[in-house]
Protein backbone atom coordinates (compact mmCIF):
# COMPACT_ATOMS: atom_id res chain seq x y z
CA UNK A 1 0.00 0.00 0.00
CA UNK A 2 1.54 3.20 -1.20
CA UNK A 3 1.79 6.00 1.88
CA UNK A 4 -0.61 9.05 1.22
CA UNK A 5 0.82 12.24 1.58
CA UNK A 6 -0.78 14.63 4.02
CA UNK A 7 -0.61 18.19 3.39
CA UNK A 8 -2.69 20.02 6.06
CA UNK A 9 -4.99 20.04 8.45
CA UNK A 10 -7.08 22.67 10.32
CA UNK A 11 -8.74 23.20 13.45
CA UNK A 12 -9.99 26.96 13.77
CA UNK A 13 -12.82 28.59 15.28
CA UNK A 14 -16.30 28.51 13.01
CA UNK A 15 -18.70 31.29 12.26
CA UNK A 16 -22.04 31.13 10.72
CA UNK A 17 -25.65 29.54 11.67
CA UNK A 18 -25.82 25.64 12.50
CA UNK A 19 -26.91 23.77 9.84
CA UNK A 20 -28.11 20.22 9.54
CA UNK A 21 -26.24 17.88 6.96
CA UNK A 22 -28.22 15.09 5.45
CA UNK A 23 -25.88 12.38 4.15
CA UNK A 24 -26.01 11.30 0.83
CA UNK A 25 -26.59 7.78 0.08
CA UNK A 26 -25.44 6.63 -3.11
CA UNK A 27 -22.68 7.05 -5.61
CA UNK A 28 -24.97 8.87 -8.33
CA UNK A 29 -26.41 11.23 -5.71
CA UNK A 30 -22.50 12.49 -4.43
CA UNK A 31 -22.05 13.08 -8.66
CA UNK A 32 -25.30 15.19 -9.20
CA UNK A 33 -24.59 17.29 -6.12
CA UNK A 34 -21.00 17.82 -6.29
CA UNK A 35 -19.86 21.33 -6.30
CA UNK A 36 -17.09 23.80 -7.72
CA UNK A 37 -16.29 27.13 -6.20
CA UNK A 38 -13.47 29.78 -6.73
CA UNK A 39 -12.53 28.62 -2.91
CA UNK A 40 -11.87 32.37 -1.89
CA UNK A 41 -10.37 31.70 1.25
CA UNK A 42 -8.04 29.08 -0.06
CA UNK A 43 -4.25 30.43 -1.80
CA UNK A 44 -5.11 32.57 -5.15
CA UNK A 45 -6.42 30.62 -7.99
CA UNK A 46 -7.15 27.88 -5.87
CA UNK A 47 -10.08 25.96 -7.32
CA UNK A 48 -12.62 23.42 -5.10
CA UNK A 49 -14.37 20.24 -6.32
CA UNK A 50 -16.71 19.44 -3.54
CA UNK A 51 -18.42 16.30 -3.33
CA UNK A 52 -21.74 16.80 -0.24
CA UNK A 53 -21.80 15.81 3.18
CA UNK A 54 -21.78 12.33 4.26
CA UNK A 55 -22.33 11.78 8.23
CA UNK A 56 -20.05 11.12 10.48
CA UNK A 57 -22.72 9.49 12.86
CA UNK A 58 -20.66 11.42 15.87
CA UNK A 59 -23.46 14.10 16.31
CA UNK A 60 -26.79 15.20 14.34
CA UNK A 61 -24.94 17.87 12.73
CA UNK A 62 -21.32 16.17 12.32
CA UNK A 63 -19.89 15.51 8.45
CA UNK A 64 -17.31 15.01 6.39
CA UNK A 65 -16.58 15.86 2.39
CA UNK A 66 -14.40 14.80 0.25
CA UNK A 67 -12.86 17.19 -2.57
CA UNK A 68 -10.45 18.14 -4.63
CA UNK A 69 -8.64 21.46 -5.11
CA UNK A 70 -6.83 23.01 -8.24
CA UNK A 71 -4.43 25.38 -8.49
CA UNK A 72 -3.03 26.56 -11.92
CA UNK A 73 0.55 24.94 -12.70
CA UNK A 74 0.31 22.65 -9.53
CA UNK A 75 -1.08 19.02 -9.07
CA UNK A 76 -4.18 18.38 -7.73
CA UNK A 77 -4.40 17.53 -3.71
CA UNK A 78 -7.26 15.26 -2.80
CA UNK A 79 -8.70 15.93 0.84
CA UNK A 80 -11.49 15.14 3.19
CA UNK A 81 -13.15 18.04 5.69
CA UNK A 82 -14.12 16.45 8.43
CA UNK A 83 -17.07 18.97 10.90
CA UNK A 84 -17.48 17.87 14.72
CA UNK A 85 -19.21 18.87 17.80
CA UNK A 86 -19.13 19.40 20.73
CA UNK A 87 -15.30 20.27 20.13
CA UNK A 88 -14.51 16.56 19.52
CA UNK A 89 -11.42 17.95 18.16
CA UNK A 90 -8.62 19.93 19.75
CA UNK A 91 -5.07 20.70 19.53
CA UNK A 92 -3.73 17.87 20.78
CA UNK A 93 -6.21 15.32 18.71
CA UNK A 94 -5.00 13.28 15.82
CA UNK A 95 -6.60 11.69 12.88
CA UNK A 96 -5.75 7.54 12.06
CA UNK A 97 -6.56 6.09 8.42
CA UNK A 98 -6.62 2.46 8.26
CA UNK A 99 -4.03 2.02 10.94
CA UNK A 100 -1.67 4.41 8.78
CA UNK A 101 -0.64 6.24 11.69
CA UNK A 102 -1.46 10.07 13.16
CA UNK A 103 -1.68 12.91 10.88
CA UNK A 104 -0.29 16.01 12.63
CA UNK A 105 -2.76 19.22 12.19
CA UNK A 106 -2.35 22.35 11.38
CA UNK A 107 -3.81 25.73 11.01
CA UNK A 108 -5.49 26.71 7.80
CA UNK A 109 -7.72 28.92 6.39
CA UNK A 110 -11.83 29.59 7.32
CA UNK A 111 -13.85 26.43 7.36
CA UNK A 112 -17.55 27.03 6.00
CA UNK A 113 -19.61 30.12 6.80
CA UNK A 114 -22.31 27.60 7.69
CA UNK A 115 -21.21 25.96 10.54
CA UNK A 116 -22.23 26.61 14.05
CA UNK A 117 -19.49 28.44 15.70
CA UNK A 118 -19.31 25.82 18.43
CA UNK A 119 -18.44 23.42 16.19
CA UNK A 120 -14.77 22.28 14.95
CA UNK A 121 -13.71 21.65 11.58
CA UNK A 122 -10.61 19.20 10.41
CA UNK A 123 -9.49 19.20 6.81
CA UNK A 124 -6.95 16.65 6.01
CA UNK A 125 -5.07 16.75 2.66
CA UNK A 126 -3.67 13.39 0.31
CA UNK A 127 -2.45 12.37 -2.64
CA UNK A 128 -4.30 10.41 -6.03
CA UNK A 129 -2.50 6.99 -5.15
CA UNK A 130 -4.76 7.37 -1.90
CA UNK A 131 -7.70 8.00 -3.40
CA UNK A 132 -7.55 5.30 -5.89
CA UNK A 133 -7.35 2.46 -3.80
CA UNK A 134 -9.91 4.01 -1.24
CA UNK A 135 -12.35 3.79 -4.32
CA UNK A 136 -11.97 -0.27 -4.01
CA UNK A 137 -11.41 -0.54 -0.06
CA UNK A 138 -12.78 2.60 1.56
CA UNK A 139 -11.82 4.08 4.41
CA UNK A 140 -12.00 4.12 8.38
CA UNK A 141 -11.29 7.58 9.74
CA UNK A 142 -10.05 7.90 13.89
CA UNK A 143 -10.28 11.30 15.60
CA UNK A 144 -9.17 10.88 19.06
CA UNK A 145 -8.91 13.74 21.45
CA UNK A 146 -9.02 13.96 25.27
CA UNK A 147 -12.84 14.18 24.32
CA UNK A 148 -12.78 10.40 23.29
CA UNK A 149 -12.13 8.70 20.14
CA UNK A 150 -14.78 9.17 17.33
CA UNK A 151 -14.66 6.51 14.29
CA UNK A 152 -16.44 6.85 10.98
CA UNK A 153 -15.67 5.17 7.55
CA UNK A 154 -16.20 7.60 4.04
CA UNK A 155 -17.25 4.47 1.77
CA UNK A 156 -15.70 3.16 -1.97
CA UNK A 157 -18.48 4.71 -3.84
CA UNK A 158 -17.69 8.00 -2.26
CA UNK A 159 -14.46 8.12 -3.42
CA UNK A 160 -15.05 6.69 -6.99
CA UNK A 161 -17.92 9.59 -6.99
CA UNK A 162 -14.76 11.83 -6.35
CA UNK A 163 -12.47 10.42 -9.12
CA UNK A 164 -15.42 10.72 -11.83
CA UNK A 165 -16.73 14.25 -10.75
CA UNK A 166 -12.91 15.39 -11.11
CA UNK A 167 -12.59 13.72 -14.51
CA UNK A 168 -15.93 15.36 -15.32
CA UNK A 169 -15.20 18.83 -14.25
CA UNK A 170 -11.53 19.45 -14.61
CA UNK A 171 -11.88 21.48 -17.35
CA UNK A 172 -14.29 23.63 -15.67
CA UNK A 173 -12.11 23.91 -12.88
CA UNK A 174 -8.86 24.95 -14.80
CA UNK A 175 -10.74 27.85 -16.31
CA UNK A 176 -11.99 29.17 -13.32
CA UNK A 177 -8.69 28.99 -11.35
CA UNK A 178 -6.79 30.59 -14.90
CA UNK A 179 -9.62 33.33 -14.13
CA UNK A 180 -9.58 34.00 -10.49
CA UNK A 181 -5.56 33.91 -10.26
CA UNK A 182 -5.10 36.24 -13.13
CA UNK A 183 -7.72 38.93 -12.00
CA UNK A 184 -5.91 39.17 -8.85
CA UNK A 185 -2.86 40.31 -10.45
CA UNK A 186 -3.42 41.30 -13.91
CA UNK A 187 -4.10 45.14 -13.14
CA UNK A 188 -0.86 45.59 -11.52
CA UNK A 189 0.89 43.53 -14.14
CA UNK A 190 -0.37 45.38 -17.05
CA UNK A 191 0.00 49.04 -14.96
CA UNK A 192 4.09 47.82 -14.51
CA UNK A 193 4.08 46.67 -18.31
CA UNK A 194 2.78 49.81 -20.20
CA UNK A 195 4.73 52.42 -18.01
CA UNK A 196 7.82 50.70 -18.85
CA UNK A 197 7.03 50.91 -22.59
CA UNK A 198 7.49 54.71 -23.50
CA UNK A 199 6.70 54.35 -26.87
CA UNK A 200 4.01 51.92 -26.84
CA UNK A 201 1.25 53.42 -29.17
CA UNK A 202 -1.32 55.14 -27.06
CA UNK A 203 -4.49 52.93 -28.66
CA UNK A 204 -2.56 49.44 -27.44
CA UNK A 205 -1.64 51.27 -24.27
CA UNK A 206 -4.95 51.40 -23.43
CA UNK A 207 -6.34 48.20 -24.39
CA UNK A 208 -3.46 46.61 -21.82
CA UNK A 209 -4.94 48.21 -19.25
CA UNK A 210 -8.44 47.12 -20.15
CA UNK A 211 -7.48 43.72 -20.57
CA UNK A 212 -7.74 43.44 -24.54
CA UNK A 213 -5.46 42.02 -27.17
CA UNK A 214 -5.10 43.27 -30.28
CA UNK A 215 -3.33 42.62 -33.57
CA UNK A 216 0.11 44.36 -33.44
CA UNK A 217 1.06 43.03 -29.92
CA UNK A 218 4.31 41.14 -29.39
CA UNK A 219 4.78 38.36 -26.79
CA UNK A 220 4.87 40.55 -23.65
CA UNK A 221 2.04 42.57 -24.72
CA UNK A 222 -0.30 39.71 -24.78
CA UNK A 223 1.02 38.13 -21.52
CA UNK A 224 0.39 41.53 -19.71
CA UNK A 225 -2.74 41.75 -20.85
CA UNK A 226 -4.25 38.37 -20.08
CA UNK A 227 -1.46 36.38 -18.82
CA UNK A 228 0.09 32.79 -19.63
CA UNK A 229 -2.05 31.44 -22.10
CA UNK A 230 -3.32 27.86 -20.84
CA UNK A 231 -1.51 26.17 -23.76
CA UNK A 232 0.98 26.80 -26.67
CA UNK A 233 1.18 24.74 -29.75
CA UNK A 234 3.44 25.62 -32.89
CA UNK A 235 2.22 25.33 -36.22
CA UNK A 236 3.52 24.12 -39.59
CA UNK A 237 4.09 27.45 -40.89
CA UNK A 238 6.16 28.65 -37.96
CA UNK A 239 3.92 30.12 -35.97
CA UNK A 240 2.26 30.10 -32.91
CA UNK A 241 -1.10 29.48 -31.03
CA UNK A 242 -1.75 30.81 -27.46
CA UNK A 243 -5.18 29.13 -26.21
CA UNK A 244 -6.87 31.06 -23.43
CA UNK A 245 -10.48 30.28 -22.22
CA UNK A 246 -12.84 31.73 -24.97
CA UNK A 247 -10.55 32.19 -27.55
CA UNK A 248 -7.01 31.56 -29.16
CA UNK A 249 -4.29 34.21 -30.22
CA UNK A 250 -2.13 33.51 -33.27
CA UNK A 251 1.53 34.77 -33.29
CA UNK A 252 3.99 35.19 -36.26
CA UNK A 253 8.10 35.99 -35.33
CA UNK A 254 6.14 37.20 -31.89
CA UNK A 255 3.79 39.30 -33.33
CA UNK A 256 -0.20 39.30 -32.89
CA UNK A 257 -1.57 38.64 -36.54
CA UNK A 258 -4.83 36.85 -35.28
CA UNK A 259 -7.55 36.80 -32.86
CA UNK A 260 -9.73 34.10 -32.92
CA UNK A 261 -12.91 33.40 -30.43
CA UNK A 262 -14.16 29.92 -29.10
CA UNK A 263 -17.47 29.56 -30.78
CA UNK A 264 -20.46 29.22 -28.35
CA UNK A 265 -21.38 25.41 -27.71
Amino acid sequence: MKTFCLLAVVVVGLCGCSTKHAAVISRNEALTLADVDYAPNRPSGAVRLQLPSGSTGTGHADYYTLFAQYHRGKSIVYGLGIATSPRAVDAGSSVIVNGLGALTMNAYARPPASLDKKMNYTEVFFDKDFVEQSATTGRFFTLTSERGTHEFQVPDWMFAALIESLERRLPEMRTKSFNVMEAMNRQQLQRNHVNSATDMPDDMREAILDGFVMVGMTYADVRASWGDPEMVSAEASGSEVWRYPGGRVMLENGVVTTLQADEPR
